[in-house]
């Protein structure tokens, strides 16, 4: 079965790495077309052989040459999966699918936030969801990521069609890779965050959070990612005098090296996160995870059992995650925690990932019979 994945970029969030651990894992016949730019995973699947198509030369975004070559290649596959995380971009996927008159798979990545989407222009507000109402109606199949994601949506719209929760997955390699990781306890403590650099990521408040307790815990942190907030984030570890304390590593594809010299990683996201992939990459490791109670990140980390909540949301309650983490070092308790971890990651395999898509695709193939 031949399915073609649909994505706006190739960088290193956490939908460009659960396609391409969906191209080496699944058993279907995978493609992928970037629609919109390229960067270091799409660079990784070519350089692995990975059926790969660049769109990303046509413009405006809204391209008329950008639909009839997407169509064109769409007609070579039996499956369209449109995965997205913007709603504006969504419903021109949408319109491709039904261009070909393919059985098409929405896969959403994302919780539904008004104020994300759209906001400032009520203008937009209204035919931007009334649009998207209308693409997401196209998709045989909605299948979201998380609980959360889909009580979002849920409660934003009217889904009539089919929907399924498939929760997204880590490769085998990465959980046996990190299966007899034995966390260290340093001095200083290396704490690490991987991910987008971006102001819905949180980073700054991590690194007030971490400037108010520099005198109380010796700490080293590693942020790896790029994105549009790197440059303020540079700027304000400098104006803080913290350059000693925290290092901006830059985008990397391979970062096994960072989670296997960590011991605490941190998620300070501040927006609705629909699951925390990177979340689970770190807990397979069997690293302290401290993250926000916000979207689908609750289904995966629970305070005191394997790793701990910012019940808040706020700089006080990831103080206070924090500080509870930086205590269970003190003790045998980082090992009971991280030993939770590790059983929590195996649960959010890309086996059972891929499995549980295969079996949404073949239903949709020998649904009708066409």
């Amino acid at each position: 079965m031949k399915v073609l994945n649909l994505l706006t970029s190739g960088g290193l969030g956490g939908i460009e790495i659960l396609n391409y651990d969906l191209g080496k894992y699944s058993s279907e016949d995978n493609g992928f077309a970037f629609l919109f730019g390229t960067g270091l995973t799409y660079d990784r699947m070519k350089n692995n052989g990975f059926e790969v198509y660049d769109l990303s030369g046509y413009h405006p975004k809204i391209s008329l040459k950008r639909y009839r070559k997407l169509a064109e290649i769409a007609n070579r596959y039996d499956i369209i999966t449109v995965h997205h995380g913007d709603p504006y971009l969504k419903a021109y996927y949408c319109a491709i699918v039904a261009k070909c008159h393919k059985k098409g798979v929405t896969f959403v990545h994302s919780c539904w936030d008004d104020s994300l989407f759209f906001p400032k222009s009520k203008v937009k507000h209204f035919f931007g969801k009334m649009i998207f109402q209308k693409a997401l109606n196209i998709a045989e199949i909605i299948i979201f990521v998380s609980e959360a994601g889909k009580k979002s949506y849920e409660k934003a719209f009217k889904l009539k069609n089919k929907t399924q929760v498939i929760y997204n997955g880590i490769g085998t390699d990465k959980i046996e890779g990190g299966t007899n990781n034995v966390v260290k306890i340093s001095n200083p403590l290396e704490l690490v965050y991987v991910g987008r650099i971006e102001k819905i990521k949180g980073i700054d408040l991590l690194i007030d959070a971490l400037n108010e307790l520099k005198n109380e815990y010796d700490f080293h942190l590693t942020i790896v990612g790029e994105g549009s907030h790197k440059v303020f984030l540079e700027n304000k570890v400098k104006e803080l005098n913290l350059n000693d304390r925290i290092e901006l590593m830059g985008g990397r594809t391979d970062v096994k090296p960072y989670l296997r010299q960590g011991s605490i990683f941190i998620y300070p996201s501040i927006c609705q996160e629909v699951f925390g992939i990177a979340i689970v990459e770190a807990m397979s490791y069997g690293l302290i995870c401290v993250a926000n109670n916000v979207g689908g990140i609750p289904e995966v980390l629970h305070d005191g059992i394997n790793g701990f909540v910012n019940k808040t949301n706020d700089i006080s309650g990831l103080k206070i995650a924090l500080r509870k983490a930086f205590e269970a070092f003190k003790t045998k308790e980082y090992e009971v925690l991280g030993n939770k971890a590790k059983q929590t990651a195996m649960r959010f395999s890309i086996t059972n990932t891929c499995k549980n898509l295969d079996a949404v695709y073949e239903d949709l193939i020998n649904h009708n019979g066409d």
